[in-house]
């Protein structure tokens, strides 16, 4: 195990020194900010979907100002700090996400366009042109979670 150090921090002599003992190597510094970009934007996204989905399905209010919403978008926040600052190597949680994604996301999407066809939505149902671009949309969905589910299986 190592860590990616920006060369910059390299420069500072007592710097320097701290980090090679504790196994910090140089990386390129393009290769520091998509790590840092790509951070960046998960920390802010997914903490804030998780905040909308948890606020939506126990039916809080989903403003950004309210309390509850702000509450949920905190702890999903922390939880993610906490357990990259204790060293937790989420690997296989990924990894389980995955599947589970790979699994749901084809069934959702049928449950979907069968839902959009529905008499009870009247004139609101698909067309014939937007159940063959879904239906499309579905047959992918299925190629890439077969696809995704052969590769974590393999």
């Amino acid at each position: 195990w190592y860590c990616c150090v920006a060369p910059v921090l390299f420069q500072v002599p007592v710097l320097r020194e701290c980090l090679l003992l504790v196994g910090a190597r140089k990386v390129a510094s393009d290769v520091v900010e998509k790590l840092l970009a790509a951070g960046l934007t998960s920390a802010i996204t997914a903490p804030l979907a998780a905040a909308w989905a948890v606020c939506g399905a126990l039916g809080w209010s989903t403003e950004l100002r309210s309390r509850s919403f702000r509450m949920v978008w905190a702890v999903v926040l922390a939880s993610g700090a906490v357990t990259t600052l204790a060293g937790f190597r989420p690997i296989a949680v990924i990894l389980i996400a995955q599947v589970t994604n790979a699994l749901l996301l084809p069934i959702i999407a049928g449950l979907l366009l069968w839902l959009v066809n529905r008499s009870a939505l009247g004139s609101a149902r698909n067309g014939a042109l937007s159940n063959v671009l879904a239906a499309s949309v579905l047959l992918v969905v299925l190629a890439l979670s077969f696809n995704r589910f052969v590769q974590m299986l393999g």
